[in-house]
Order: structure tokens, then C-alpha cells, then sequence
């Protein structure tokens, strides 16, 4: 008798036990449940809110998968919007801002304003869930973000003022692409507040834009070859330059670029070697912004004219590998 009423006591134990607890996943020979109806058919996203539905075997799974698909349906919703006003977009946004941008920018935000809004278990391998988010702080968080970048650039674009046209022109280029690497966000930041003054962002990122185009197409060089030989390297030079989309004036705010070439020959074990000795100088008015000298050895068959011929292949050669900061000496960016 004692052991009976013992193991009764166990067994009550036991299931009191059970029932405090969490609730215990279900066994994988149990019935599924029937999916939910806000879940078949979640609510559409209105003025103020985005919904997104997830399944996966667990919840935080389920949780990823619903923000994904809010993401994927605010890019649907967005790239809709561009079709219907592209001629507006066309005017300024150009080629900054199109479809592939957009879905790119917008699989990148990160959501974290979401709440919870249905959560349940299906099956022992099924979790679904409902999430919601308000437009109005996505927006605000975006656009907290494109306000921290644009003061950064516009702090970086107030100090190239005192560089030297080099680092000038190379800062303002970056800038100009960082800028225009906002106008997405821009975009979907508009579209998710109405209330957002769009035209004021995007005449800062003009600005930036504009200043670099106005840099670029003051950017000219002057070259001048100092001895009689160095008008090959002087010819490659320019047409390296040319290629660059860079151009060539003989004035006074340009870039002067003196070019020397000189010859020795000397002796070695396999015969004679001509090297040629490309000296090269910038100047940004009278001040020397870059330069680099280097030797190029060739065998020497006696024939200066065929030397020089050979060295400037060989120059053209490292120019088009290496770029201007190795053999001119200027960190311009291409």
C-alpha cells in the first residue's frame, strides 16, 4: 500500500512539473495544426506600416525570414513607385539611382524597430510568425544615417580646400562617389515618408558632384620634354593621359610635366647594356607636387635610335601596369 500511494506521488510530481514548465515542443509523429489565416493572408502594408510573414523550423529562423520578406516587398513596392515617376527621377537621379540600385540598397537595411505581432508553432518542424514595422522610424533611422555620412563628406569637402589639386582632385572624386552612393537611400526614404525634404539632400550631394566635375575639367597637364629623346616618352605619356579621360593645354593652371631621358652604356658579362634614365618632375605652379626617376636596361645592339625606341615601349609598359604614381610619381586617381 505505501508503495502504491509512493509511486502516485511520484507520478502527480511529475506532471505538475510538466505543467509549470515551457510548453514542450510537439512530438514529430503529432498532427500538424492548420496554418493560420494571418498567415495565408497577412495584412497589406498601408500608410504607416510594413508587415512580413517567416516559417522555419524555429522561431528565430521564422523571425529572419518575415524581415526578409518585408525587405523584398518594400524593394517590389519601391521599384513600382520609380516606374510610374521615372521621368521626374530622370532629371536628377540619372543613372545613380535605377532598379538594380535600389534592390541592392534596399536588401541592405537592417530593421530593428519590428514588433511581434502573431508567433506560433505549427508542427515540431514548423514556426510561423507576423511582423510589423512603422515606416515613419524605418525612415527616420535611414535617414539619421544618410545625415551622419553627408556631414562627414561635407566636413571632408570644406578641408580640400587647402589641399594641392592632386589630393584635391582625389578627395573631391571619392567624395562624388560616396555622394551619389547615398541617393538610393534617399529615395527610399522619400518614399517611406512623405514628410521628408528630399530636394535639400539631394542639392548637398549636387554640390559635392559639382565640384568634382568642375575640379576634373580644371585638371589639365602641360608636358615638356627637356632633351631631344625624351619627346617619345613625352608622346606616350600624353596619350596615357589622353586615354584617362584627361586633357592637354598649354596654360598656366595646368599640371607641367618636364620629362629628361638620358643614355649610358655599360659593360657586363653577356655584353653591352644601354640604360636609359627617365627623370620626371610635376609642378603645380612653381610648386614640385611629384616625380620619379627610373633606369630602364636593355641590351645594347649600337644603336641609340633603337635603344630609345625600345625603352619607351618598355616605360608605356609600366605606365599602363603600374599607373601614374609609379613612374610619374602622382597619386592621381583614375
Amino acid at each position: 500500500m505505501k508503495k502504491t500511494l509512493l509511486t502516485a506521488l511520484f507520478i502527480a510530481l511529475g506532471l505538475l512539473v510538466t505543467g509549470c514548465g515551457k510548453k514542450p515542443t510537439p512530438a514529430p509523429h503529432a498532427k500538424p495544426k492548420p496554418l493560420p489565416a494571418w498567415y495565408l493572408n497577412p495584412p497589406k502594408d498601408d500608410a504607416h506600416y510594413l508587415y512580413g510573414v517567416g516559417s522555419a523550423e524555429d522561431r528565430d529562423s521564422a523571425l529572419k525570414a518575415a524581415l526578409v520578406d518585408m525587405i523584398s516587398k518594400l524593394g517590389v513596392s519601391i521599384e513600382s513607385s520609380m516606374e510610374s515617376s521615372q521621368e521626374t527621377i530622370g532629371k536628377f537621379y540619372a543613372n545613380s539611382v535605377n532598379k538594380s540600385n535600389i534592390k541592392a540598397q534596399v536588401s541592405q537595411i537592417k530593421i530593428n524597430n519590428y514588433e511581434v505581432v502573431q508567433a506560433e508553432r505549427i508542427s515540431y518542424r514548423q514556426f510561423v510568425i507576423l511582423v510589423k514595422t512603422d515606416k515613419k522610424e524605418l525612415a527616420s533611422g535611414l535617414k539619421k544615417e544618410v545625415d551622419r555620412k553627408l556631414q562627414e563628406m561635407e566636413k571632408q569637402f570644406a578641408q580640400s580646400k587647402s589641399y594641392d589639386r592632386i589630393k584635391r582632385y582625389n578627395t573631391l572624386k571619392a567624395l562624388s562617389k560616396e555622394a551619389s552612393a547615398l541617393l538610393p537611400t534617399i529615395y527610399i526614404v522619400a518614399q517611406l515618408d512623405p514628410s521628408f525634404d528630399e530636394k535639400s539632400y539631394t542639392k548637398r550631394i549636387e554640390r559635392i558632384r559639382s565640384a568634382f566635375e568642375k575640379e576634373k575639367n580644371a585638371l589639365v597637364f602641360n608636358l615638356h620634354p627637356t632633351t631631344s629623346h625624351a619627346k617619345e616618352f613625352t608622346k606616350r605619356i600624353a596619350d596615357f593621359l589622353t586615354q584617362k579621360g584627361f586633357r592637354l593645354e598649354n596654360s598656366k593652371r595646368a599640371l607641367r610635366i618636364r620629362i629628361g631621358v638620358h643614355d649610358s652604356i655599360v659593360r657586363s658579362s653577356i655584353g653591352k647594356i644601354g640604360v636609359v634614365k627617365v627623370d620626371v618632375k610635376v609642378y603645380d605652379g612653381n610648386k614640385l607636387v611629384g616625380g620619379n626617376t627610373q633606369e630602364i636596361k636593355l641590351r645594347y645592339n649600337g644603336s641609340k635610335e633603337a635603344l630609345y625606341r625600345r625603352a619607351a615601349i618598355e616605360f608605356t609598359k609600366e605606365l599602363e601596369t603600374q599607373g601614374l604614381k609609379s613612374t610619374l610619381g602622382i597619386a592621381l586617381a583614375l
